[in-house]
């Protein structure tokens, strides 16, 4: 990890019930931030300035997204 990342997190998982209409409606709202699509695999797409940081898609388990089962935070932090 590197100080050149203005960034705290890593990234940010949320799961979605349908991908078309999530991924429509983040298009739109992140692109309002400078975020765009910078990944995608399946249902799954992940946006950014520049890297992956903020990802949506099916949850792991493909059961329906609900609140114990559809977030995931992951933080930049040094290990020393």
């Amino acid at each position: 990890m590197t100080d050149e990342n203005p960034s705290i997190t890593n990234h940010v998982s949320i799961d979605i019930s349908d991908p078309s209409v999530s991924h429509a409606f983040y298009d739109a709202v992140l692109g309002t931030i400078g975020a765009k699509r910078v990944h995608e695999d399946g249902d799954t797409v992940a946006y950014g300035k520049m890297f992956p940081e903020f990802w949506v898609g099916a949850p792991l388990d493909r059961g329906t997204p609900i609140t114990a089962n559809g977030v995931h935070f992951d933080f930049f932090a040094s290990s020393t």
